[in-house]
Parts: structure tokens; sequence; C-alpha cells
């Protein structure tokens, strides 16, 4: 039906009514691109995201309040088809702070990285089995313990090493007795060797007045020189004297003596 004075339909009103209604249903829906789809700018992903982002140096950016990307593997037969997750974050109201990467076909958590204000939260290290967490709580409780045991060693050696010291002292000082002992055995050798040799004492024989002897003794290596006199001092009264010196040690030695006869 045709209006007067306008120069437009109720049809033609009604139809731009529905088209502009099916546009924004369009705009609403899924978008599937049969073509490779190359964005020369940054692409901002989530329900938070808005018109004029600063996306700053960010290529892509994942705005909302919970942030995953998943990895749906649609692989058959002998190929590998896990499916795999990248977590940022607890959706639990007071969760943790975190960036985890999940294997989703087993449910478990296998690389977890704490935030570093977030004193509650648990690291998760890669390779681990299910009891990981427990595991590493176990750990922390375990590395305590060591660290004590540790702090009780080092307090314990530094004991000994005072101990240690002390018996080096003493090691040192019998090193110098010992070397002490060493020298009086060698003079102790001398010694008997001058005895020794101090014992071949010059003998007067009958109208004799003076006499002189001389010797060498040896005793264990040891070597010595001794010279004896005799001397009448009269028909009943003789004297005798020696001296000996050993080369080894530099020590001189020596005897006297009266005889008496009647």
């Amino acid at each position: 039906m045709a209006t007067s004075g306008i120069g437009y339909s109720v049809t033609t009103i009604g139809m731009g009514v529905l088209l502009l209604a099916g546009s924004a249903l369009a705009a609403r829906a899924d978008q599937v691109i049969a073509d490779d789809l190359i964005v020369q700018g940054s692409a901002c992903i989530g329900l938070d995201c808005t018109n004029d982002y600063a996306f700053g140096f960010g290529t892509v950016v994942l705005s909302e309040n919970n942030t995953r990307i998943f990895f749906n593997d649609t692989s058959v037969g002998a190929f590998p088809a896990n499916d795999w997750e990248i977590q940022v974050n607890s959706n639990v109201s007071g969760g943790e702070n975190y960036f985890a990467i999940v294997d989703q076909t087993a449910g478990q958590t296998l690389f977890k990285i704490c935030a570093v204000a977030d004193t509650g939260c648990t690291n998760i290290i890669p390779g681990s089995d299910a009891t990981t967490a427990p595991q590493v709580l176990t750990n922390t409780a375990n590395i305590s313990t060591n660290t004590a045991a540790i702090l009780t060693n080092t307090n314990s050696i530094a004991a000994q090493q005072v101990t240690l010291d002390d018996h080096e002292g003493r090691l040192t000082s019998l090193e110098n007795q010992y070397s002490s002992v060493g020298a009086q055995v060698a003079r102790n050798k001398d010694g008997v060797a001058m005895a020794i040799a101090l014992g071949g004492s010059a003998q007067l024989l009958e109208n004799q007045n003076a006499a002189i002897n001389v010797n060498y003794g040896f005793f264990d290596g040891a070597g010595a020189f001794g010279a004896s006199v005799g001397l009448r001092v009269n028909d009943h009264v003789t004297f005798n004297g020696g001296l000996g010196y050993a080369q080894s040690s530099n020590v001189v030695g020596g005897r006297v003596g009266l005889g008496f006869a009647w």
C-alpha cells in the first residue's frame, strides 16, 4: 500500500527493518572463514576485548576473567591425539595465580609456575606424576630438615676442625720431641763409642813412670777417638786420665782417676 506525500511504502519500510535486524543477528553469529586469515596488526580475543584496545607491544591478547588456550587434537588411528591446555590463573575466587600446561586427556597438570607474590601456590616441575604436589611439599619439608642437618653438620665440622687443629699442634710437638729423641739417641751412640775408645787405659809397667794409649771405638754406626795417659806419682799411687772425641756429633768427653797399690 502506498502513502501520499512521503514516497515510501509500508512494505518498503518493513523490509528495511528486517534487513537491519538480520544484520545485527549476523554480527553475533559464528564466523566461518574457509581460507587463510591474515591479520596485519594485533588481535584481541575474549569477552573483555574493547574497541580501540591499547595493544602496546602485544601481538595476540587474551582478555577475560578465564584465560585458556585449548588444543583439541582430532587425530585418529596411530597418530598422537592428546589434548592439551595452557591455563593462566585459577577460575576460583581466592585461587592461585599461576601459568600451567595441562594434559587434558589425562586430567593432569604437568607444568606449573606460581606467581612470585602467591606464597600459597606450589610449583610443579615437568616429568612428575599425579602425586607431584604432595611430593613437592614433602621435598620442601625434606629440604628444610636437610638444611637443619647441614647446619648441625657445619657446627660439628667446625668443632672437629678445632679438635683437628689441637691434634695437629700435638702432632707437631710430638714430631719435635721425636726429632729431639733422635738427636739424643745419636749422641748416646757417640757416647757409647767414646766410652769404648776410652776403655783402653794406659797401663804402667814395672820401672815405667808414664804411658800413653790411643784407641778408636765404634758402636752401631757411631765412632769416636780416645786417648789415655798414665803417670806414676810414687811407688804406691798412679794417676790416669783420658780424653775422647766423637766426630759425628762433635762432642768431647773425658775421665780422670787415681790408682793405689801396696
